[in-house]
């Protein structure tokens, strides 16, 4: 089993971040490889990349030698450890956190090779040097920040010094220039767009490189091998690797998928700019990423030699290998490992001409084999297609083939000779014929929705990849040569393969319907009644091949809206507010009016009954170092010391009028934000994530704490602290239990026990607890006071910085701060509390839907109990695409949609997984009382709007994915 070096006081004094505890929360459950099930509809990308098995496509492909020991510094959760174990003799990881190193071991724990470390790299003894070491998205952080390149070289220096002397370092990057943060994207450090392209104006905590300024930093560190590889879309979830000797051709759109974690920024389409880098020979400047194989001796065997050359060659390497490993060098790799374990391949380019298509799993041994076969029943067929051989490995091989692909040589002559391009078509559907005997007559067709319809002769096998993109073209001899024939299908109509052939040629062609229009194919060859049903075959098929449920959350960030990208360019052009590089949108401003009406009227209250109140947390910060609000702060946070707070919500019942009121732990009986009162604005909306299905008031809010005295005696304060911390646990687990599997700090099994141990209290039983405990030891002399309302640990301050109050400029208004708020920020928030925090950090701390012009009541009864009452009512909704697959699979049997409204035209009239689609007017048809009408779109928000104008309000909005809520939500504030 893998062994892990880590000591008891290494995981007893770090603690987890927050984001790694939601990661732990996933390995608590169940300990496996790979979480891509789990994690199929998880939105936060530090998660998803430590947890995918999409990770490995970096080195899946890469041909380490067997012997070898290999060295990954700053493994993270060990999403690459597991598959360098089973390339290499040996495997070390490091990881500076003890708690992620503890996680590798567990999550790895089969493997017999792997040492796991907790630490430093350049403090552990591993007492040997490694033939490859692994650094993956760790050079750029290394020095922080720094743009000084001598740091980074003298970096990679000491990581050298751990080489063989013939070993390799694989080094993976981000490039600051990638082509993705022209079109937008934001960088990946900072998180704002263009930032490194302008050399990371504001500062950054990490710093990336261009080609030339990484190759000038890696030969300054003494590495004069040095081999790049262009990953693509970037390192971090690869899908096909590029090199200096095997660039792209002008068919990127075909193959590649990009991403983007936020699509507000994207200001054009990478998709599309890759035609002309590639054209004008730019790509290796323009990379999203490279990978770097780089050593300390020119000629090394950097790479394996291939296993049928040579076995076991030990320590004593020729110049012949050394100039076999060169041939044998890998060029150009294709990994497919979204396909799952039994269809995953790696598909390397030798420089020697060879192709080696190898399974990425075990399982995948046996869907090889079948494709052999395919090729093999195609050549007996007479079809051209490449030889394929098969290896005792289970991998296939096939000799290189430098024509340009059918698909490619069709994007050009579809332009330049129509006739040509007819005729090729043709001869695709003459080989599709060719391929397989027909069955009999009278043989329906397999694919559903084809009965009783004219759909031509019907194949035995239907060789699903015999279409341009499977298929190389010479042009000088009109020769066809097939490949990677993996998919067929039994008793399927040889049109659908003809589909599928012209359907991708006009998805990757531009313009092509200005050329020849597709319109006169499908009636060429007779397929107006059924092209319809192969579009939706051919949906599910993709489904299938690319797993597109378990790998939804990427498909989701890969789904770029081209009308989004026209309107971030619109906003390019606006003249928006902008305080310390943070954009103030109006919806924010509107917001601050909210609460700022509200501390008047709690300031009106306070003077009445001569109460002392003052600001404090990121509103006092604000008043100090903004004169106002903090620009990404959303709410305000007012104190009064113990007895004014009493008071104070004895009179604030009574005289708050509406839409104000006053909500505390005791009146809020199914949310709880901690121990302290809050003042809401019930015509707004703010709600943070966790509230959404509770009931409550949910306006938005500004926050007023009690100042308590805190005892000197510090057995008594840590004493006050576990008690307050499990009052609020058991007050969470009371209103929350079951909406989480875990929670905050608190794995699945002490979740488990608070859920148990809450049941056996009344709220009201839980809430006196909680006042109980935070009122404890306050009645003795003290010269300390304290904000015990939170749940996380609570800091002493210094009483005397409250005695008396001084009035502060706040948004052209004077309020009250603490006279020692100098002290108070000090010792809060350190000694550089007037400077900003970095990019990264400026953002609100409130996640949710927050809303100043409409009440959080419409929320409730649009995003909550969709379907409460909606039996004997007709279902309908508004929506066709991915969402509406989703409702279909949940909730389609029980409450099956009466049809489906949409906006695009040409889908009236047709059927979607069986339910008829029809325009929006449809729907003013059913009486509202007789209907439940289901928003089932991404844009609900613009559908919410042309609903209200056709004078519909009775509508619910379906919550596939919060997070895409959150979006809409952002988008229409913008």
């Amino acid at each position: 089993m893998a062994t892990l070096h880590v000591n008891e006081e290494q995981l007893s004094t770090q603690r987890r971040t927050q984001m790694d505890q939601i990661i732990f929360n996933y390995l608590d459950v169940q300990t496996k490889d790979y979480y891509d099930e789990e994690i199929s509809d998880e939105y936060r990308f530090p998660v998803w990349y430590q947890l995918s098995s999409l990770r490995t496509g970096l080195l899946s492909w890469y041909p380490f030698r067997k012997n070898a020991d290999l060295l990954e510094i700053g493994a993270g959760f060990g999403a690459l450890t597991g598959m360098l174990c089973d390339k290499c003799m040996t495997v070390t990881a490091t990881e500076r956190s003890a708690h992620r190193a503890s996680a590798i071991a567990r999550r790895w724990g089969s493997k017999e090779n792997l040492h796991v470390y907790a630490g430093e790299w350049s403090e552990i003894a591993f007492g040997k040097k490694f033939d490859y070491i692994v650094i993956t998205g760790i050079m750029e952080r290394a020095c922080g920040g720094s743009a000084d390149r001598n740091d980074y070289a003298r970096y990679l220096k000491k990581v050298s010094g751990l080489l063989k002397e013939d070993g390799i370092l694989l080094l993976a990057v981000d490039n600051r220039l990638g082509l993705k943060y022209f079109c937008g994207a934001k960088e990946s450090h900072g998180g704002k767009a263009f930032e490194g392209i302008a050399h990371y104006p504001q500062g950054t905590r990490a710093y990336s490189f261009s080609r030339s300024e990484l190759k000038d930093i890696i030969n300054r560190a003494g590495l004069v091998q040095m081999q790049f590889y262009y990953p693509l879309p970037d390192y971090k979830l690869p899908q096909l690797i590029y090199s200096d000797d095997f660039l792209p051709e002008q068919n990127l759109k075909e193959r590649l998928i990009p991403y983007y974690l936020d699509h507000n920024t994207l200001v054009a389409s990478e998709q599309e700019l890759y035609r002309d880098v590639v054209e004008n020979g730019t790509f290796p400047f323009f990379a999203n990423s490279f990978l770097v194989e780089c050593g300390r001796r020119e000629g090394l065997r950097a790479q394996e030699i291939s296993d049928y050359e040579t076995v076991n060659q030990g320590e004593n390497i020729s110049a012949d290998a050394g100039h076999s490993a060169e041939r044998n060098r890998v060029i150009y790799a294709a990994v497919s490992t979204d396909r799952g374990r039994e269809r995953g391949y790696a598909t390397a380019i030798q420089k020697n001409g060879i192709v080696r298509k190898a399974p990425l799993f075990p399982e995948g041994k046996e869907n090889a084999r079948r494709l052999y076969e395919n090729i093999s029943d195609l050549k007996q067929h007479l079809i051209p297609a490449a030889e394929h051989t098969i290896l005792p490995d289970g991998s296939l091989e096939l000799p290189f083939v430098p024509w340009p692909t059918l698909s490619n040589y069709m994007k050009g002559i579809i332009r330049e000779d129509q006739e040509e391009f007819l005729s090729l078509i043709d001869r695709i559907y003459e080989y599709i014929l060719q391929a397989s005997e027909t069955v009999s007559a009278g043989t329906d067709a397999e694919l559903p929705g084809l009965q009783d319809l004219d759909c031509g002769p019907i194949l035995k096998k239907a060789y699903m990849e015999l279409i341009p993109l499977n298929c190389f073209y010479n042009p000088d001899t009109k020769e066809f040569l097939y490949f990677d024939q993996e998919f067929v299908r039994e008793n399927y109509p040889a049109k659908y393969v003809l589909f599928r052939a012209i359907h991708y040629i006009y998805c990757f062609t531009p313009n092509a319907e200005q050329y020849y229009p597709k319109k006169k194919l499908i009636e060429k060859y007779g397929m107006e009644q059924t092209w319809d049903i192969y579009m939706q075959e051919e949906q599910r098929f993709l489904d299938e091949v690319r797993n597109h449920r378990k790998y939804r959350q990427f498909y989701r960030w890969a789904a770029v809206d081209q009308n989004q990208i026209r309107e971030n360019v619109k906003h390019l052009s606006t003249e928006e507010e902008v305080i310390a590089d943070y954009k103030i949108s109006d919806k924010m401003k509107k917001i601050w009016k909210i609460e700022l009406a509200m501390l008047e009227d709690v300031e009106r209250i306070c003077k009445e009954h001569g109460l002392t109140w003052f600001m404090v947390h990121g509103s006092l910060l604000g008043a100090v170092r903004h004169k106002g609000f903090i620009p990404w702060d959303d709410d305000i946070d007012i104190a009064m010391p113990r007895k004014d707070y009493n008071k104070f919500l004895k009179y604030a019942r009574k005289e708050l009028k509406e839409p104000l009121s006053l909500h505390t732990p005791e009146t809020e009986k199914d949310i709880f934000w901690g121990g302290f009162a809050r003042v809401r604005n019930s015509r707004t909306t703010g709600i943070e994530l966790k509230e959404l299905e509770h009931k409550g008031n949910l306006g938005i809010w500004i926050d007023i704490l009690p100042l308590d005295v805190c005892t000197m005696d510090d057995k008594k304060f840590e004493e006050k602290e576990k008690l307050i911390l499990h009052c609020h646990r058991l007050l969470l687990a009371k209103i929350y239990g079951k909406d989480y599997k875990a929670y905050g700090d608190m794995n699945a099994w002490q979740w488990k026990n608070y859920r148990m141990l809450a049941s056996l209290y009344s709220h009201e039983k839980l809430c006196r607890m909680l006042n109980g405990a935070m009122r404890l030891y306050t009645d003795e002399n003290s010269e300390d006071v304290a904000f015990f309302s939170g749940y996380h640990k609570h800091r002493r301050l210094n009483a005397e910085d409250f005695r008396e109050i001084t009035m502060l400029d706040f948004e052209n208004r004077k309020f009250p701060a603490p006279k020692g708020y100098d002290n108070y920020l000090f010792m809060t928030l350190g000694k550089d509390y007037m400077k900003y925090p970095p990019e990264e950090e400026r953002k609100p701390k409130h996640s949710g839907i927050f809303n100043p012009d409409r009440p959080y009541t419409d929320y409730q009864r649009m995003l909550t109990h969709m379907l409460d009452g909606a039996e004997g009512k007709k279902v309908i909704l508004f929506g066709t695409g991915l969402m509406f697959e989703d409702y279909m699979e949940k909730w389609g049997k029980k409450y099956p949609p009466e049809f489906l409204a949409d906006n695009d035209k040409n889908r009236w009239g047709r059927k979607r997984l069986g339910i008829p689609v029809r325009p929006p007017e449809e729907i003013l048809k059913i009486p509202e009382e007789k209907r439940r009408l289901i928003i089932c779109s991404f844009y609900y928000k613009e559908i919410q709007k042309q609903l209200e104008q056709m004078g519909i309000r009775d509508y619910r909005v379906y919550i596939q994915r919060m997070d895409w809520i959150l979006e809409a939500e952002e988008r229409g504030a913008e």
